[in-house]
Parts: structure tokens; sequence; C-alpha cells
């Protein structure tokens, strides 16, 4: 089966690495994948170290421009030459180019994707109107969580019948294997630190950092030998750091910005704290699953589909930083009920979301849209 994933960029994002993931899997499992992007990622090496090919098509200058329309044309005619089977967009930018571009050159299997809340600045009322006739157009849309399956069917009105739930994956290995040192990966921290740690960017408000320092300065009052490590990078850091001061947590608060040793790093810690505001389905999640490591999050969007409350770890309400105080301070103070969120997580990533079972109900889906 000749396979084309097409991505906006290959940076080192949540659906960028699940895209990577899947090709390279899909490519051991016998089928032939090519990655088309509209920009280039340090997640390009991953995949000529997989010998998987892939092809560029600058969009400088926007989607709708001269420099758009040259790169539309471009990819129409490379899919039309390649005769591919399934031509699978991820991410909203190449769902806009990649859906149309197949129809017209008649791939039998055109499938879009949907992996957000469509919460981003860019989901307009007009914009959603022109996402929603997308989604509709292609053969089928690809969802990572139940909460978006349930928006693509209210909000785009695509036939439930059209919509494939597919969760996301986890290298469950990598993460269970990963060797840590935490005195080398996290020189200057004492050893006998407990260690709560987030792993989301900092583009914006929604991954709830704030939320996180507000409760930090509740749990350095009660467990003074906790560490918070915050993994990942953006606009918002500076704020955050400022914030960060202003409470006086600023001792208690590490910002480690982006990292490339996430197993090494989630297995040097003791706790995995998410607080978004709005989710599709966060890896994160899954990695600190993983890792053994007891969760608490917020329920929103896809979280739910991974996270068992009081089982394979604790949810707590959006915005409400009682609510994940209390419920970090729960964990910090319970060791049987931290072993056993740890252990329930575990078993459920490894039963649920290795990627070996997305790797068939994705080939699954492929070919029931060839039939």
């Amino acid at each position: 089966m000749k396979v084309l994933f097409v991505l906006c960029n290959l940076d080192r994002g949540g659906t960028e690495t699940q895209a990577v993931e899947l090709s390279k899997r899909l490519s051991s499992a016998g089928c032939e994948v090519t990655v088309a992007t509209f920009q280039d990622g340090p997640l390009r090496s991953l995949l000529q170290q997989a010998g998987i090919r892939t092809v560029d098509f600058p969009k400088k200058g926007g989607l709708i421009s001269v420099r758009g329309a040259y790169q539309f044309l471009r990819l129409w005619r490379f899919i039309q030459k390649e005769k591919f089977d399934v031509v699978h967009s991820h991410d909203l930018w190449s769902n806009l180019l990649a859906v149309p571009a197949a129809k017209f050159a008649r791939v039998p299997v055109v499938l879009s994707s949907q992996r957000d809340l469509a919460h981003l600045y860019w989901y307009t009322p007009s914009r959603k109107k022109v996402i929603g006739r997308i989604h509709r157009w292609a053969s089928g849309v690809v969802v990572n969580s139940s909460a978006v399956s349930e928006l693509v069917h209210n909000e785009f009105q695509v036939p439930v019948g059209r919509i494939h739930l597919i969760h996301n994956g986890v290298a469950f290995e990598r993460f269970v294997q990963a060797r840590t040192n935490r005195k080398k990966l996290l020189p200057g921290i004492n050893g006998d630190a407990t260690l709560i740690v987030t792993v989301a960017n900092m583009h914006s408000a929604g991954k709830g950092h704030y939320e996180i320092l507000e409760v930090a300065q509740r749990v350095k009052s009660l467990f003074s030998k906790a560490i918070f490590l915050f993994v990942g990078d953006g606009a918002e850091r500076s704020s955050l750091e400022e914030r960060a001061r202003t409470l006086g947590v600023a001792d208690s608060v590490v910002f480690l910005g982006q990292r490339g040793d996430i197993p090494e790093l989630l297995g040097c810690c003791d706790i995995f704290v998410l607080a978004s505001r709005a989710e599709g389905l966060p890896n994160s999640i899954l990695e600190a699953l993983a890792t053994g490591l007891p969760v608490v999050a917020t329920r929103v969007g896809g979280v739910p589909d991974v996270i068992v409350d009081e089982f394979s770890g604790l949810l707590v309400p959006a915005q409400d930083p009682n609510a994940l105080g209390d419920a970090l301070l729960r964990v910090l103070g319970d060791v049987e009920l931290a072993a056993k969120l740890a252990r329930g997580g575990r078993e459920r990533a490894r039963s649920r979301f290795a990627f070996e079972r997305v790797v068939e109900e994705l080939e699954s889906v492929y070919e029931g849209q060839k039939r």
C-alpha cells in the first residue's frame, strides 16, 4: 500500500511526533510511506534514519497567495504522478491543502485529521465552515479522542460513520527502559527533592502553568522538598518566571526549556501534573503513565479517555487551583495511593495505548475505506 502522510511541519510537537512514529511503524509493517511537509524541523532526521522519503512543499507567503497556489499545484501533480493508495493529512494546514489536492488527483482514500477542540485562534466562525467542508469532502476524518469525535460530528457536521476514533500511541518500552541519572540530568537539584513535573509548551496560558504556580505556593508550605519542573518553552515563559517570583516560589520552580531526553527526565520524577484548559489528547500524559508516574490532570478534552479517575490518575476541573492543589497534596501525602495510581496508569498505557494497536487500527481504516 502506498501511503502519503502530509504535515504542516516537522517540529517536536505532539501531532508531528505521532505522525513520524506511525510512518516508521507502517513502513516496518510493509507499507510504502512518504512524508510531505510544508516546513522543515528536527524530526526529519528520524525519518531519514528510518529510510522514509520526505518531500518539501514550502508554503512561504501563506496558503492564499501566489506561492501557496504554486505549492498546491506541485502537491497535486506529485500525488497524481505517484498514484498513492492513501493520502492522510494530519493537521489543520495539511487538511486545507492535501485533501483538495488528493481528491482532484482521484486518490482512492483521502483522510483528514482533527486533533484538537477547535479552540485555537484560527478557528473563527467563517474558517470553521471551511474546515468543515474539507472534513466532509474527505473519505473520512481521523480523530484522537471521544471529545474531538463529538466536535467533528456536531460542529463540522461529519456523519458518525465517517469519523474514525484512533487514540494516540506511546512507545511504551522506550519509557519503561529509559536509564535515568538525576544528578546528571538535573544538576543543582537536591537528590532528596520530590519532583513534580509538567511537560507542555508555553505558547499561551491554555496549558495551565499559571494555575500550577498558584498550587506551588500552597504545596511549598506543606512539603518544603517539593520542586516543580516546567519542561517546554514559548512566549509565556518570561511572564511565568515573573509570576513565580511574585508568588515567592521561584526557588521551587525550575524552567528546563525544550528537552530531547523526556523518557530519561520523566524517570527522575515523582509525580506528573497537567493543568491544561483544553486538550485533544496529550501525548505527555501517555508518556508519564508509561514511565510509571502517578498523574494529576484536568478533566478536559480527551484526558478522560486516558485517565480513569482514582485508578490510573486523579482528575480535577480545569482552572481550579484549589482542586488541583488538593489532588497533588493527596498524592504527596499518601504513598500507597501514589503507588496504586502509578501501577494502574502503567498498565493502562501498556494495554490500551501501545503503538502496535494504533498501527492495526489505522491499517484497518485504510483497508476499509478502499473497499
